[in-house]
């Protein structure tokens, strides 16, 4: 039987990508040492990171204090959050002086949203109080506070689509004594339809709304309302990607972030890309061991990631409840890097007749392997294992990822 023959070829220089396609843009998140607990995570400064061809090149602190639930706006220039004097306040994305724009009526355990255009969404309470029935929504130019929604149970924290029309809501559960339904399990993510104005919602166990019809938290919407994400279970190790039809899209282990404890149930999608999320991966109040934990961007399409924050174990330092803008403020916008580098060829062991291997090189921690269209074959912190007969006669690309956030591309040629 004949295989393919893949040879890879070395590339000379060290370049600052993390896949063939490059991102560029501004993540927010909150940092914060101590217990992260898992319905609240805890208040911390505002950190502000830029990326550029998908490497932090930069982190500052754009607010300094006790802050939860950064996020940006569609812009790029502004970020809400909730302080914990229960204040919603803006701030600039460069950092500077605050703007207080309303205040939650009940607790500042609630969540914030910022879609698109001039209207913050926030709740008046946290998972166990009945503040998190109440969404409402300012306007960040004239402070006016409009009610959207009353729900007839306690929510644990909800997103929005760009145009307002859809959300992904997590209600708590019957446990927490917040008024829900017990729809078998905890509480369950649900798809609903925004009103044009404000209305009360009765929360029913109904199948047609709920994406898994099981325990599910950790939602985010995308900007377009076509695709939410979701945990599918209690574990925390998986985030899944459903169409609004429900219909399922992919999954994307989380365990190959590096850490082994919870996943926050805070994410968010960005508000202007289809394609990046905000995770956090690290050490809740599950599993007090070894508290810790760091924010991650990952792309949904490619599984690529990028570690925003860099966190040691057993420091109980956390950085949670990140934002990504993709764009940057001088206009430039996504990148697309291409591989121009000096190459010399190499030959790929082969392990047997239907199997080739790269193995991540000493000092570095992760490799990839990309085709090129940017999707990832593999990724691996030992060795990757690729089957000859999935790979199509072209050219793939391996990058190999160190502690300090730099890359060496390597090219795979299958001829």
């Amino acid at each position: 039987m004949l295989f393919p023959l893949i040879r890879i070829i070395t590339a000379v220089s060290t370049i600052s990508v993390a896949g063939v396609y490059a991102v560029t843009g501004i993540a927010v998140g909150n940092h914060f040492t101590g217990v992260n607990d898992n319905h609240y995570g805890g208040f911390g400064n505002i950190i502000r990171y830029d990326i550029v061809n998908s490497v932090v090149t930069k982190r500052d602190t754009i607010f300094t204090g006790a802050a939860n639930y950064a996020s940006i706006d569609q812009t790029g220039k502004y970020v809400a959050f909730i302080q914990s004097n229960k204040k919603i306040s803006m701030v600039s994305i460069d950092g500077g002086a605050v703007t207080d724009l309303a205040a939650a009526a009940v607790s500042a355990q609630g969540y914030t949203d910022w879609p698109a255009g001039d209207w913050v969404y926030f709740s008046d309470g946290g998972y166990d109080d009945d503040g998190s029935k109440k969404m409402r929504k300012v306007n960040v130019k004239t402070k006016e506070v409009q009610d959207a929604v009353t729900f007839s149970c306690h929510q644990w924290h909800w997103s929005i689509s760009a145009n307002g029309t859809r959300a992904a809501i997590r209600y708590t559960d019957s446990h927490s004594g917040g008024g829900c339904p017990d729809c078998g399990g905890y509480g369950h993510v649900y798809k609903f339809v925004m009103p044009a104005s404000a209305a009360a919602f009765n929360l029913t166990c109904d199948t047609a709304m709920d994406f898994t019809n099981n325990t599910s938290c950790g939602n985010a919407i995308s900007p377009s309302g076509n695709v939410v994400m979701l945990f599918p279970d209690v574990s925390h190790t998986v985030i899944s990607f459903f169409n609004w039809d429900k219909s399922f899209i992919k999954s994307i282990q989380l365990s190959s972030l590096g850490w082994s404890g919870d996943a926050s149930n805070r994410n968010r999608w960005s508000n202007n890309s289809e394609d990046w999320v905000c995770v956090y991966r690290g050490f809740g109040d599950r599993n007090g061991a070894g508290g810790g934990g760091d924010l991650y961007l990952v792309n949904r399409s490619t599984s690529e990631t990028i570690q925003l924050s860099r966190n040691a174990r057993g420091s109980n330092a956390h950085d949670v409840h990140g934002d990504f803008w993709v764009g940057d403020p001088n206009g430039t916008g996504t990148v697309v890097r291409q591989n121009n580098a000096p190459q010399k060829t190499v030959l790929i062991p082969v392990k047997d007749a239907l199997m080739s291997t790269i193995t991540v090189p000493e000092s570095y921690y992760k490799g990839q392997i990309f085709d090129a269209r940017g999707k990832i074959v593999c990724t691996t912190y030992n060795v990757c294992a690729i089957g000859i007969k999935k790979l199509h006669a072209g050219v793939y690309f391996a990058v190999f990822s160190d502690n300090n956030n730099s890359h060496v591309m390597k090219n795979i040629v299958v001829r």
